[in-house]
């Protein structure tokens, strides 16, 4: 019974159903650990189980009981001097809080769990410590740092021919070169990690490897070639039947038709997401599948339709929870972007001061949480914008002074308008006021990029 609980409950969490995996391990944790015959072999096997049970809490929403177990977790390992396994339960806090955007604290539990793995010469420990803290660095916009933490791993995983770590470690720079723009090393880096996860059988990593080479294949002018890399990475995911990751291709190919103009397929595969994450009771996947709705909808021109759906996610990522005495978001990141992605389909029209407002909150919670690219996107985004109000202010009061010299021309019986603009001390016609074309402005954040 307890052994059927235990399989039932790791094959939910692997399956990307949090629901199902909370259930099974919380009833199997509940037996075991009412059991008086815990020995060190099980009691490690219990806080690995512990883990997977606080990222299940996490996936529903709820960090509070995500750091109850890990704290239960650790007190288990320290009573067997189980050091492997509190190093175990320490990077699982770490990746609580580097999901909820809290990388000052994520990186102090990273450093610890590193050095801990040092201690006992667990280099492949030790490398997943690495490149998680450069992910953070980067995250924060300290490249440097963070380039020198992927190396670092890269070159432990490397002298330790530890194959899944090498592919990690070319995967996480590749990133880096991704978000630099450079989209050749991005696809040199992920091209490699695919080749390596193809030779040793690790179907999990090739699918992700040729998730993030479609993003280059896609930058570097081949949108076809990117959507082929997709559905392969797609059909792998579904024949292991991981329906989270599925749900993240299925978000990443929506995003990769609608930069082709292909708006009925990217509605639908953000559509599948969504359903995914509503079975998989995946709130942040619900919210980023809802988000991304809303920018497709603004590119197929049915902007209030956007605006409506975008209101809906924002309201529901902005529900703070509460977390060590204070309120955090579940998902400050994407509730930035659903702003930024609000503010420009109330641009489109007309609503300035609630598009300046969005950019502006969008602008504070990248601030508070860390998040330079977004932040430097925002900031861009803010003062487009602000520059363009100014622009329409300007041209509205032209247009109010050509209307009042037409009515003067029409009551005061002058021959010509020039004559009547006499009588409104000497005011210029502007051009006709027309249509902006929002969507032809160069470098516009449109939240089609990386997901």
């Amino acid at each position: 019974m307890q052994e059927a609980l235990r399989k039932k409950g790791l094959t939910a969490f692997l399956c990307g159903n949090a629901r199902a995996a909370e259930r099974d391990l919380n009833q199997f944790l509940s037996m075991s650990l009412q059991t008086s015959s815990t020995t060190s072999r099980t009691s490690s096997d219990l806080c690995e189980l512990m883990c997977t049970l606080s990222m299940a809490y996490l996936r529903l929403g709820s960090p509070s009981s995500s750091a109850g177990v890990l704290l239960n977790a650790i007190k288990e390992a320290r009573g067997y001097d189980d050091m492997e396994s509190e190093i175990r339960v320490i990077q699982t806090f770490g990746s609580l809080y580097k999901e909820l955007w809290m990388s000052n604290r994520a990186i102090e539990h990273f450093q610890q769990a590193c050095k801990m793995c040092s201690d006992i010469q667990d280099s492949r420990g030790e490398a997943n410590c690495l490149l998680e803290m450069g992910k953070l660095h980067y995250r924060k916009g300290n490249t440097q740092a963070a380039i020198q933490c992927m190396e670092d791993a890269l070159s432990i995983a490397r002298r330790q021919t530890q194959d899944s770590s090498v592919a990690n470690c070319l995967m996480a720079i590749g990133e880096v070169h991704y978000a630099q723009g450079d989209f050749v090393q991005t696809r040199a880096h992920f091209s490699q990690a695919c080749q390596i996860c193809k030779e040793h059988l690790d179907p999990l990593g090739e699918a992700k490897g040729l998730t993030g080479l479609s993003l280059a294949t896609m930058k570097l002018g081949d949108s076809y070639g990117a959507i082929d890399q997709l559905l392969e990475a797609l059909n792998i995911r579904k024949t292991l039947g991981d329906s989270k990751a599925e749900a993240d291709c299925l978000r990443e190919l929506a995003i990769a038709y609608a930069g082709i103009g292909k708006l009925g397929p990217a509605r639908q595969s953000c559509e599948a997401a969504f359903q995914l994450a509503v079975q998989n009771a995946d709130l942040q996947q619900r919210a980023q599948a809802e988000v991304l709705l809303g920018t497709i909808l603004i590119k197929a021109g049915e902007t209030e339709g956007a605006i409506n759906q975008l209101e809906q996610a924002k309201e529901f990522l902005a529900k703070s929870i509460e977390f060590e005495n204070s309120s955090v978001f579940l998902d400050p990141h994407e509730l930035a972007h659903a702003l930024s992605e609000l503010a420009h389909g109330y641009e489109l029209i007309g609503k300035w001061e609630r598009s300046i407002d969005c950019l502006q909150q969008a602008e504070k919670i990248s601030i508070s949480v860390g998040d330079a690219s977004a932040l430097a996107t925002y900031q861009a985004n803010l003062g487009l914008v602000l520059g363009l109000h100014a622009q329409v202010d300007v041209e509205k009061r032209e247009h109010r002074k050509e209307v009042m010299a037409n009515r003067l021309l029409f009551f005061s019986g002058a021959g010509s308008v020039a004559e009547a603009q006499g009588f409104s001390g000497g005011l210029r016609l502007p051009a006709i006021l027309t249509t902006l074309h929002i969507d032809g402005r160069g470098g516009r954040n449109t939240g089609i990029a990386l997901g």
